[in-house]
């Protein structure tokens, strides 16, 4: 792990949905600090925050108060079209549902990413990065197979595949695992601490205690708060 200024310092970070008497505070004063280069691992019970702080750290949520600093910078200070070629670039995300589309082969599934890319790249480095992932992930074969073709375990790698295509600094996966049998959901926690290895962050949010041991630390939550 590279010690240093942390990749992520959120500081009293607090989000609340609604209004009056129907609001929820979904967080409360959540201080955490996510070294580069860590393997992390957020536990809960459904409906203590996980989700939330995961939209927040990754520019899909604005926090209702408090500090957050990605990579030194307070993203307050970022216009929408700042955030969202962060989201592009910074982040891959990982999520249970996988969220392919169906109609698409896994090629065209993991060129999206390249759509909203604001620095364009040639043709020849999009095959590069694309035969490379694909390889990584051990679906080569499956380059123009329809996804709803696929297996759970093949979906997520493809899922993995193409939150990674623009070589993000960091990965959140929201309950990677929770769709797969135990051997496939295995496999893909390996490729997590591969890509680990390799340098990148990893936030995987998580139920499973199995999954948490996998990680260099772990971060509990509870009705909105860090235990």
């Amino acid at each position: 792990m590279v010690k240093g200024t942390p990749i992520i310092e959120l500081s009293n970070i607090k989000k609340v949905y609604g209004q009056g008497n129907s609001a929820v505070n979904a967080l409360r004063e959540i201080d955490i600090s996510i070294e580069k280069g860590e393997m992390l691992s957020i536990m809960g019970p459904s409906g203590s925050g996980k989700s939330s702080l995961l939209n927040i750290i990754g520019l899909l949520d604005d926090a209702t108060d408090g500090s957050y600093k990605l990579q030194g910078n307070l993203i307050s200070t970022l216009s929408s079209s700042d955030k969202a070629e962060l989201r592009n670039t910074t982040f891959g995300f990982v999520v249970q549902d996988f969220a392919l589309i169906e109609k698409y082969t896994v090629l065209q599934n993991i060129e999206i990413p390249f759509v909203y890319l604001k620095s364009k790249i040639t043709k020849k480095e999009k095959n590069e990065r694309i035969h490379n992932v694909l390889k990584l992930l051990g679906i080569e074969e499956k380059k123009y197979e329809l996804a709803h073709n696929l297996s759970g375990g093949q979906r997520q790698r493809v899922s993995i595949a193409r939150a990674i295509i623009n070589n993000p600094e960091i990965i959140l996966a929201d309950e990677p695992t929770g769709a797969l049998d135990s051997i496939t959901a295995n496999e893909i926690i390996n490729i997590l601490k591969e890509l680990n290895n390799t340098g990148k962050t990893v936030i995987i949010i998580t139920h499973d205690k199995d999954v948490a041991s996998h990680c260099n630390r772990t971060i509990n939550i509870k009705d909105g708060k860090v235990l």
